[in-house]
């Protein structure tokens, strides 16, 4: 007889979501705690002071995670400079001092072409005159404002520099983290050799890092897995379900998104692996997620301001992220068009401003065969909500400013069977218009 409760651990009711916060173990990845360097220190301690220290007990990070969060502090520390402070001279100080030098370059043109009396263009020197006095004031005034705008850059970047010595986060996560012991090359060799059969047929977590926008090398690509592992032989000692805050969740190999980043469920192999490995529940959030729940779930009186400087810095990564990826034929993505849905790049022109993408189906329907102009895409594999039909026949054209969020890029067998209903799709307008 079927028993719907065989798929439950799949699910989180707010009952079950209740008990397991009373329980868990929370464990971060390493993106999470990276992505604190990104929170003014104010709201770093308001989190330390409202929500740690409710839980001391309760925080746990894997040997993989200490390793990849020491390894990578130093660069997340000063990113703020060498990335914010950094574009905000090179795309805007520099400009508008070009803009002005430029501005007087032409109003001097304007006084030199108009000067004379008794040919034409002229214009009245005294107006000219004042003309040129109130741009030079105003470059005056700039220069001024532009070294004390240098000065106040310099301290922000000496106050990044310092924390480097005097690190808070640091200190805050020695306090608060209990961590787990790392394993030897060995244990990381056998390891890979797991993560190559996994990789290769999408199993969860770490796949996506074969094709992600900063490629990785070495043990660094299975580094996800190794981290699972660890959790998996903590979840064993400990027997108590784990709660897994993690910020890395684009690639797709972690868990179900919606068009904001949010999580919306773990992978169901991940949730069945650690069932079957260790007997334990296992959910995810981000970390901004796992903020918002806090003063519900944990009684935490966090500050309403510190959840939104989460949101902002989540949102900024997003845009950050779409300004470094390079949309290729074959990806997934979220697309504006109007309203945002997925689809599938199917063609696309790296030197054009144009693409050509065929919508997703956002419902769970079935493949209608008839139409030889449609592809199924199996949810498992790709990191979907649902199983979804790729419309070849309802293809267009569009800007990449529409492109807005890379999700997973499709298998080659897939892609083959995309360039064949394309075909058919495209040579079946060809006829209609022919007729």
């Amino acid at each position: 007889m079927i028993n719907e409760s065989n798929i439950s651990i799949y699910s989180l009711s707010s009952e079950r979501e209740i008990q397991m916060w009373k329980e868990c173990i929370f464990v971060f990845d390493t993106c999470a705690l990276l992505d604190f360097y990104s929170f003014s220190t104010k709201s770093q301690q308001n989190i330390f002071d409202t929500i740690f220290e409710k839980i001391e007990e309760r925080l746990w990070i894997p040997g993989h995670v200490e390793y990849e969060f020491l390894k990578n502090r130093e660069k997340s520390m000063v990113k703020p400079f060498s990335e914010k402070y950094g574009l905000l001279q090179k795309e805007i100080l520099k400009p508008i001092s070009k803009n002005i030098k430029e501005l007087k370059a032409e109003v001097g043109q304007l006084s030199t072409r108009t000067k004379k009396q008794n040919s034409h263009p002229y214009i009245d020197v005294h107006l000219t005159e004042e003309l040129e006095g109130l741009v030079n004031d105003f470059n005056n005034q700039y220069i001024v404002l532009n070294k004390k705008i240098d000065d106040e850059i310099i301290i922000r970047e000496e106050e990044i520099n310092s924390k480097i010595d005097n690190d808070n986060v640091l200190t805050g996560f020695k306090k608060f983290f209990k961590v787990g012991k790392e394993y030897n090359f060995k244990t990381i060799m056998e390891i890979i050799k797991e993560g190559e059969l996994r990789y290769k047929n999408k199993i969860p977590p770490g796949y996506g890092d074969l094709n992600c926008a900063k490629p990785k090398d070495g043990i660094q690509i299975y580094g996800d897995l190794i981290v699972w592992k660890q959790i998996i032989e903590f979840a064993k000692e400990i027997k108590k379900p784990i709660i897994f805050i993690s910020n890395d969740v684009t690639k797709g190999d972690w868990c179900y998104i919606d068009d904001r980043n949010r999580i919306l469920s773990p992978k169901e192999d991940l949730i069945r692996e650690i069932k079957d490995e260790s007997n334990v529940d296992f959910w995810m959030y981000t970390l901004e997620q796992f903020m918002y729940k806090s003063p519900k779930l944990l009684g935490s009186k966090i500050d309403v301001s510190v959840i939104e400087e989460a949101e902002h810095i989540t949102q900024s990564k997003i845009e950050d992220e779409e300004e470094i990826r390079v949309f290729e034929k074959g990806d997934i993505v979220w697309v504006d068009f109007p309203g945002t849905r997925p689809a599938v790049i199917v063609q696309n022109d790296l030197s054009s401003t144009k693409v050509m993408i065929a919508p997703m189906s956002s419902k769970n329907e079935k493949l209608n065969y008839k139409f030889r102009t449609q592809v199924e895409l199996s949810a498992c594999d790709y990191g979907l909500t649902n199983n979804c039909i790729i419309k070849l026949e309802k293809h267009m054209v569009l800007d990449k400013k529409n492109l807005k969020q890379y999700v997973t890029h499709l298998t080659d067998n897939d892609m083959i069977k995309i360039d064949k209903a394309l075909k058919i799709a495209l040579e079946a307008e060809y006829s209609f218009v022919m007729e």
